[in-house]
């Protein structure tokens, strides 16, 4: 069930490239970008969310790079607070094939879940589709309730 969704593919004004991102084409509603660095990352704008309902987060990309490569989604609870580590959560990438691949990060799964629900608003939204200089192709980012797959408490 998605709560929000923002398209890497099609111009979408709620998406905003960090300055080590640059975009080399889209189409297809499929982009390419290059992340000149090890910290490429894009703003998800969107109205504050309640943290309960996002339960999933999904996004379809590929890219091809050596070692351990991994996206990171940032956010805060608050209008005014920056972005940090604590409230992190790296999803591993498999990079070395060039393929394209879903990823499915279920928060309750994390061992950032507490930290996620400690606030009631997610107001903030940061994702870093890899950490190494790489070329990158991104389609779109889900944030959905609760996977219908697993049994709700």
């Amino acid at each position: 069930r998605p709560i929000a969704a923002f398209s890497f593919g099609r111009e979408d004004q709620r998406v905003v490239a960090g300055p080590s991102v640059e975009l080399l084409d889209r189409r297809n509603e499929i982009a390419t970008y290059r992340a000149a660095d090890r910290d490429p990352f894009f703003l998800l704008g969107a109205e504050p969310l309640p943290t309960r309902e996002v339960r999933v987060v999904r996004f379809r990309m590929r890219c091809r790079a050596d070692g351990y490569v991994f996206a990171q989604l940032y956010w805060s609870h608050g209008p005014e607070e920056p972005f940090s580590e604590e409230k992190s959560v790296q999803v591993p990438l498999q990079a070395t094939d060039d393929q394209w691949r879903e990823y499915v990060l279920r928060i309750d799964d994390t061992e950032r879940s507490r930290v996620w629900d400690a606030g009631a608003l997610i107001h903030h939204l940061r994702f870093d589709p890899v950490n190494v200089a790489a070329t990158i192709e991104l389609r779109d980012l889900f944030l959905c309730g609760p996977d219908p797959t697993e049994r709700l408490t």
